[in-house]
């Protein structure tokens, strides 16, 4: 079981026996019951169940390659850590990434705004601890792009909440150079992201929902 700051988390990757995205989205769709171990109010551990809020799509590793793993987060943590200003170290000169309900905010030193977009409307590619240049890439409605380095400030902390919130960019995307991110995909788009030969289209569609509730 991963984590995101102090909450619990499922990916797909996690045990070899949940298969291929499909079916780890099936078995573990919004709803389904799964028991977390939690720590105990009197010291020690103790098991609750708790419920899948959402599933959400991010870059990881996938039988040794690099390809796309499912996110299962659990309802008692839907939306409690927004909204959260956090300090980062981005392009476009940004330091402070403000995260709402609503969507993202990036802020210069002197407070002004230069990037921003909604949930809606974000795309991101996520990096991974073996990337030559470790980044999160954001993508708004209008294509621009903010960069922000993972390994500075709370990056890595501010990269999680939007591999939970936001939505994943197609894979045929990822090895564009910066400033390409950007460019349209058309909704007939597929790409193989591992050995089984799954393609972008496998459950959660990138039609459903993602904005936090709260």
């Amino acid at each position: 079981m991963g984590r995101l700051g102090d909450q619990p988390l499922l990916r797909s990757t996690d045990k070899p026996g949940w298969g291929t995205r499909r079916k780890f989205s099936d078995e573990f769709q919004v709803g389904t019951e799964v028991p977390v171990t939690v720590p105990a109010q009197g010291g020690g551990l103790e098991q609750v169940t708790m419920r899948v809020s959402r599933l959400s799509k991010a870059r990881g590793s996938v039988h040794g390659k690099t390809g796309v793993v499912i996110q299962a987060y659990l309802e008692q943590f839907e939306g409690v850590e927004l909204p959260i200003t956090l300090p980062i170290s981005g392009d476009r000169g940004a330091v402070m990434l403000r995260l709402s309900q609503e969507g993202i905010t990036a802020r210069s030193r002197d407070e002004r705004e230069v990037w921003q977009t909604s949930w809606k409307s974000l795309r991101f590619v996520n990096s991974l601890p073996t990337d030559a240049d470790p980044r999160l890439v954001l993508r708004s409605e209008d294509f621009s792009e903010l960069h922000i380095d993972p390994r500075r400030g709370a990056g890595d902390y501010a990269e999680g909440l939007v591999c939970k919130y936001g939505r994943l960019a197609l894979p045929n995307t990822w090895d564009r150079e910066p400033g390409t991110l950007g460019v349209p995909a058309t909704p007939t788009e597929t790409t193989t992201i591992s050995e089984s030969a799954e393609t972008d289209e496998d459950a959660p569609s990138d039609a459903e929902e993602t904005q936090p509730q709260g």
